[in-house]
């Protein structure tokens, strides 16, 4: 089959490449060519006030090479088709024009970004009437008119009418995975402009035979560039310092974590009622700020970082991930749901 979807997260843009096409065989497209926004399809730039910038940052045809300013760095162009390279993910992406769009068989159309859930409707009842719609929804407070939703929450009752799958985004489990070598005595966060600095400096100040890292967009050490060094620095991490306030729909970088037997250190209330929440025991998988003074949670990594005590958390969250992520077998179940589409 033919699928076309929008692209504005680049983990979970990867997590369906890896699933219709390296797991159930089909072909992805994305948007390229800015008619999809001027022909009002697209509307990533709106929260922007319609920015041409973002336009082009998203959707530019003529700049060369990837990077934040230009997601498109073309190294391929056949048969209509652009060969986006995206070094991030060490892998390429099919993207085709408005036109392209127009004259391809296309079997389904699934909208991630909410938005979408109304331009792509109007954009099948126009040009492929016989396309099935489906929403990808990641954030909890999401609702959708779309009948199909391929929903990467914590699951919820199910609305009358829809057809509806649960699962995890899938990422590259050879890269994030447990490493045999005990880790360096460093407390990382990954969580974009570090929420709560203050907190993580107060921890910081105190716990001197610890290296506390920040990286992410405005963090203290820069962004990293690449999956592979993402995974490296949290293999060789003791602990993922994750404070983010309402936590995430999915959250790639706390399920990377545990993929990586890595526990965190976090405030439990971020992922109540979150899918992320399921990884999280304190003292078990993680360590919960909130639950404990200041005093109490200081001493408490201390007794967690020594060699037995660190063991038995890091065999844990790795566990813990294992009993909550199952790639494979949800897989089959978003194959069975593709074929109730409605």
């Amino acid at each position: 089959m033919n699928i076309f979807c929008d692209f504005h997260h680049g983990g979970l843009y990867e997590s369906l490449r890896l699933l219709f096409e390296e797991r159930l065989g089909h072909q992805l497209f994305r948007p390229i060519g800015e008619e999809w926004f001027l022909e009002d399809y697209w509307k990533l730039a709106e929260p922007y006030s319609g920015s041409l910038e973002t336009v082009r940052q998203f959707l530019s045809i003529e700049a060369n090479g990837f990077s934040s300013e230009n997601l498109n760095g073309i190294n391929e162009y056949k048969d209509g088709i652009y060969y986006i390279k995206d070094p991030i993910h060490n892998t390429s992406y099919k993207a085709i024009t408005l036109e392209k769009f127009r004259e391809m068989d296309i079997d389904i159309v699934i909208s991630s970004y909410q938005p979408h859930d109304i331009t792509f409707a109007k954009l099948i009842k126009e040009y492929k009437p016989k396309a099935k719609h489906i929403s990808q929804m990641g954030n909890i407070f999401q609702t959708t008119e779309v009948n199909n939703v391929l929903c990467s929450t914590k699951a919820y009752p199910i609305p009358a009418g829809k057809n509806v799958v649960f699962y995890h985004q899938e990422f590259d489990l050879n890269i994030f995975k447990p490493q045999s070598a005990r880790p360096s005595n460093l407390i990382t966060s990954f969580v974009n402009c570090l929420p709560k600095p203050e907190l993580f400096d107060q921890y910081k100040s105190v716990l001197s035979e610890f290296d506390f890292k920040s990286y992410g967009i405005s963090c203290r050490d820069g962004t990293i560039n690449t999956l592979e060094e993402i995974g490296d620095i949290m293999k060789n991490s003791m602990f993922g310092w994750h404070i983010k306030p309402d936590g995430d729909g999915f959250g790639h970088i706390i399920h990377n974590w545990y993929a990586c037997g890595r526990p965190v250190i976090t405030n439990f209330s971020d992922y109540q009622g979150k899918l992320a929440g399921e990884l999280l025991t304190d003292g078990i998988t993680a360590l919960n700020l909130e639950g404990h003074t200041f005093d109490e949670n200081v001493e408490r990594i201390k007794y967690f970082s020594q060699p037995d005590q660190y063991l038995y958390m890091s065999v844990n969250a790795r566990y813990r991930f294992e009993q909550t992520v199952d790639f494979d077998k949800e897989a089959q179940d978003i194959k069975s749901f593709l074929t109730r589409l409605i």
